[in-house]
């Protein structure tokens, strides 16, 4: 009788034994999928955090020229594309400043950064750029409307860039 009850047993627990290690893998490819997602999600916010840092020091830079940015005469205004390349001709590449000679005018300096601005957003964020625009509202508030588009890393189908929008008072 015990050998008759070990014949129904036999190959039990190499049944028991795969597929625990089904259950196993299934576990260990979910967790993967999500360390390779959370790393994706680290990359977006690290480029939301880039376009903000930039935003900001475009914005401290019209600051310090407030002079001639708050009549919005135009020097700021303007854009930033992502598929610029340089050449000599380049008003963003090549100005008549190089921000630390003495000679240059406050247009000549306003001009110097935001070439210089417009070069570390193409070096920063991937398929960079931005849209620079001086706003009068029906209020009569004016402001700066800074605007930087740069292409989502995510495989997201419907959405192929990122946008946002930071206002400038002054």
């Amino acid at each position: 009788m015990f050998k008759q009850s070990q014949k129904l047993s036999a190959g039990v627990t190499l049944l028991e034994m795969m597929v625990a290690l089904l259950v196993l893998s299934i576990g260990l490819l979910g967790v993967a999928t999500l360390q390779s997602r959370g790393q994706q999600f680290n990359q977006v916010a690290y480029v939301r955090t880039q376009a903000t840092f930039l935003a900001y020091d475009l914005m401290e830079k019209i600051k310090i020229n407030q002079s001639l940015a708050s009549n919005g005469a135009g020097i700021y205004n303007g854009e930033c594309p992502g598929d610029m390349s340089c050449d000599e001709d380049d008003i963003y590449c090549v100005t008549k400043c190089d921000g630390d000679d003495h000679n240059c005018t406050v247009g000549d300096l306003a001009e110097y950064d935001k070439g210089q601005w417009c070069g570390l957003l193409r070096g920063t964020l991937p398929g960079g750029s931005a849209t620079l625009v001086w706003v009068t509202a029906p209020n009569n508030t004016q402001y700066y409307q800074i605007t930087i588009q740069w292409k989502n890393i995510l495989d997201n189908k419907d959405k192929d860039h990122e946008t946002k929008t930071w206002r400038l008072y002054l």
